[in-house]
């Protein structure tokens, strides 16, 4: 069975306040990644908002345009692993990226050992 993306954490089904150029950022973001498809604009533009801090080390990523399956590593550690403090500084961008490689969301095999290295 895979695993379910649950918005809850990032802001459940509010949809925030964002400008029209931010709202087709996150529509398009939403689109490239179908398991967020029920996620409102507030849940994935947060969600985004914490992976461009934690993994990518900026404060809003606006340059990646194409699916991200780290990001999708991202959610799914935050969301199993809520209390793991990634720090901000873009330090497990290797271990994202390595965790993503495996999708473990498609069989929800769960997260034995994080970081992995």
């Amino acid at each position: 069975m895979a695993f379910i993306f649950d918005a809850e954490p990032f802001g459940g089904t509010a949809d925030g306040e964002w400008n029209d150029d931010w709202r087709a950022f996150i529509g398009g973001l939403r689109a490239r990644h179908p398991e967020l498809a029920a996620w409102d604009n507030l849940a994935v533009g947060s969600a985004w908002g914490d992976y461009s801090q934690d993994i990518l080390a900026v404060g809003w990523c606006d340059w990646i345009r194409e699916r991200d399956e780290a990001f999708l590593a991202y959610i799914y550690v935050r969301l199993l692993r809520p209390s793991f403090d990634f720090g901000g500084t873009g330090l497990f961008f290797d271990d994202v990226e390595e965790l993503a490689s495996t999708r473990p969301w498609l069989t929800d095999d769960g997260l034995a050992q994080w970081p992995l290295n």
